[in-house]
């Protein structure tokens, strides 16, 4: 397939004009309503007296009911086995339901369900990463959303919107957020800032979103939401889109106008999947199990492989129960070197003694630390499991593996001094000018070697 990078001034500014104007025909046109749209809801149809919009057909929705419904009408050309097809844009919504979108996030969810489904995870920011795995192994053809309460729940997507914006990968934020009418000040969870009434936590989005926008009365979204979408379709403009939703807004009402939620179809071009997939742009420890579950997701059809370690299975694991709860298998092989040894060898590297990074380094007390049982944990979740010796041994678990009917997870024990012979280029990681150690000085004295060597 021929990849095409747009032009920015041709098409993304050209596309952001076409929603924009859609949004505001669909507000000032008069149009005289002849059939009600389709509609799970039943929604109730009306022809407002506001002289504005006089003869407008118009959709009364809660902002929540209104966005979902948005969501759930989009739609994009992608390749199938019988040539293009059109299917829904969005692949779903992740959710772990809070006091912060519970009522409002939660309702329409539940009302759209049958066209736009709910998935429920374990972990703000897995869930995330699932997300975004998702829409990496769709070539950003197709998008998930994520929605969280307000509080802790909105800033455990911090890291995962982040990784989406380093590698400039769509995925929708809709985290809960305070009160706009400030009748519940400080309401749970809220982050009380004393010299600023308009800051909440998710203020912390706006440097880890390509859009960013606060919700602040129902009528925003005829503008805000088409230009998330844009921001998540254009490949120019490409990344973490956020809408926070303040709790009252999502459960007020407006009279949407119905031509609003004729959607278009989105079209924009990317390469072709690969069956190849890592993260590296963030080098983001716990992205694997969830990663594998929305590349999973996305490609329903492939065996997913997901290889891992112990450090990064201990930050986060929680996914393999969804994975067996959506019947999404997983292969999991964990290389248990009881330690974090790739710092560990960076660590010495850098002149430092072996600290704080390999179990056996770390501070301990009583009976110190655990001998971890991985397969025990995974069995836990739902998974299937077993600890393997050696490679013969691990070819046979591989074997049974791909013939379960459920995630398997396979632990195999390796050496964390031993590493490839591969690769071997230059990192720079700063060295310190002074030391008592003689082998820290010695470091900096290559490093400052190496440094010169550099062409930048």
């Amino acid at each position: 397939m021929h990849v095409s990078i747009p032009n920015f001034s041709e098409n993304a500014r050209s596309a952001e004009r076409n929603f924009l104007l859609k949004s505001s025909r669909a507000l000032a046109r008069w149009v005289l309503l002849t059939s009600k749209p389709k509609s799970p809801m039943n929604e109730r149809i009306t022809l407002p007296e506001n002289p504005i919009i006089a003869k407008c057909g118009t959709v009364r929705l809660t902002t929540a009911q209104a966005l979902v419904r948005y969501l759930s009408g989009l739609r994009t050309r992608v390749e199938g086995p019988q040539g293009d097809e059109i299917v829904p844009l969005f692949g779903g919504v992740f959710a772990i339901f809070g006091h912060g979108n519970v009522a409002g996030i939660g309702e329409a969810l539940y009302q759209y369900r049958d066209r736009l489904p709910t998935y429920r995870a374990h972990n703000e920011q897995a869930m995330a990463h699932a997300a975004i795995a998702y829409s990496k192994a769709q070539f950003g053809r197709r998008i998930m959303a994520c929605t969280t309460s307000i509080g802790p729940g909105a800033t455990n997507l911090i890291t995962a919107a982040a990784l989406a914006h380093v590698n400039r990968l769509p995925v929708l934020f809709l985290p809960g957020d305070i009160f706009v009418s400030r009748d519940p000040d400080p309401v749970l969870q809220q982050v009380e800032n004393f010299s600023d009434g308009t800051v909440s936590a998710n203020d912390c989005f706006r440097p880890v979103s390509r859009y960013f926008d606060r919700i602040l009365q129902p009528s925003q979204l005829l503008t805000s939401l088409p230009r998330a979408v844009l921001t998540l379709t254009d490949p120019v403009l490409c990344g973490p889109a956020t809408l926070a939703l303040p709790q009252d807004v999502q459960a007020a009402a407006f009279d949407y106008p119905a031509e609003f939620f004729e959607s278009p179809v989105v079209e924009f071009r990317a390469a072709p999947p690969t069956d190849g997939h890592m993260e590296y742009g963030y080098s983001c420890m716990g992205y694997e199990i969830a990663g594998g579950l929305g590349v999973k997701m996305a490609r329903p059809e492939c065996e997913i492989i997901v290889m891992l370690g112990d450090g990064s299975y201990l930050m986060l694991n929680n996914e393999i129960a969804t994975s067996v709860m959506l019947d999404k298998k997983l292969i999991i092989v964990l290389l248990d070197n009881r330690g974090s040894g790739c710092i560990n060898r960076l660590q010495q590297s850098c002149g430092g003694n072996p600290f704080n990074n390999m179990l056996k380094d770390c501070l301990q007390f009583g009976t110190g630390a655990p001998d971890i049982d991985f397969a025990a944990n995974a069995a836990s979740l739902g998974a299937l499991s077993e600890k393997v010796a050696n490679i013969a041994e691990l070819e046979a678990a591989l074997r049974r593996a791909r013939s379960a009917n459920r995630t398997y997870l396979i632990c195999i024990d390796t050496d964390d001094t031993r590493t490839t012979e591969e690769g071997g280029w230059w990192w720079e990681v700063a060295v310190p000018e002074e030391s008592p150690c003689e082998t820290v000085r010695q470091a900096r004295a290559d490093y400052l070697r190496g440094k010169e060597n550099q062409t930048h």
